[in-house]
């Protein structure tokens, strides 16, 4: 059965690609935002164990920010925007203006700005997959959280009616105009029937019977 743990080299690149293609789209669309020059970049992607996602952001108790969509229309899924709370606070200082430095933590100002980058992100995400697939996808109204990246990934699954024990991680690459880059993950829990009807649809995969193309 066709499944995340069971996908190839050039598969999980497929999927990294779209990912570079809804970051130069949201790219776009946060430069205008900020009105500086913003650059986007999906440098790796990888099929990782579910319990290993804490430790790709720093261990279980790392206060991490967190924007959280459910995808919806032709395919199943959820996806979450994690940003590591070290960073996120000088992120916004970055996307509002402010001086490096001028924010201790996240207010309230910066808590929509950081649901709007992610909302973007992750929308551009599916516009970009739904393009090239030819599917109809949509974003459900995005939830921002701040709490341990464990109770934040358990909060998600127990939404999960079929929880996968992998997820896809796409590490992405913020870089504001002047400023360095600043990292975040995007992860991407997809249903059984999702991973098959999306790859064929991209014709990287064909049902039992058939041959594959990758």
């Amino acid at each position: 059965m066709l499944n995340l743990a069971t996908l190839t080299p050039i598969q999980i690149d497929a999927l990294r690609e779209i990912g570079s293609i809804g970051a130069g789209h949201a790219a776009t669309a946060l430069s205008k935002m900020v009105r500086r020059r913003v650059g986007m970049s999906v440098p790796g992607a990888s099929v990782i164990p579910l319990s290993a996602v804490n430790d790709l952001v720093g261990g279980p108790e790392t206060q991490v920010w967190a924007i959280y969509l459910q995808m919806l229309g032709d395919l199943d899924g959820h996806i979450v925007f994690v940003v590591p709370q070290a960073e996120a606070a000088t992120m916004v200082d970055r996307l509002m203006g402010r001086p490096f430095g001028t924010s201790a933590s996240v207010d309230a100002i910066g808590e929509s700005a950081l649901a709007e980058v992610g909302n973007i992100l992750t929308a551009n995400y599916l516009i970009a997959m739904g393009e090239l697939a030819h599917l109809k996808l949509q974003p459900s109204p995005p939830m921002t959280a701040n709490d341990m990246v464990s109770a934040i990934l358990d909060g998600i699954v127990a939404q999960l009616s079929e929880a996968s024990d992998t997820i896809l991680s796409l590490e992405t690459k913020l870089l504001i105009e002047g400023d360095g880059a600043f990292r975040g993950y995007l992860l991407m829990f997809l249903s059984p029937d999702t991973l098959p009807k999306l790859l064929a649809a991209i014709g990287l995969w064909q049902p039992p019977g058939g041959s594959r193309t990758a």
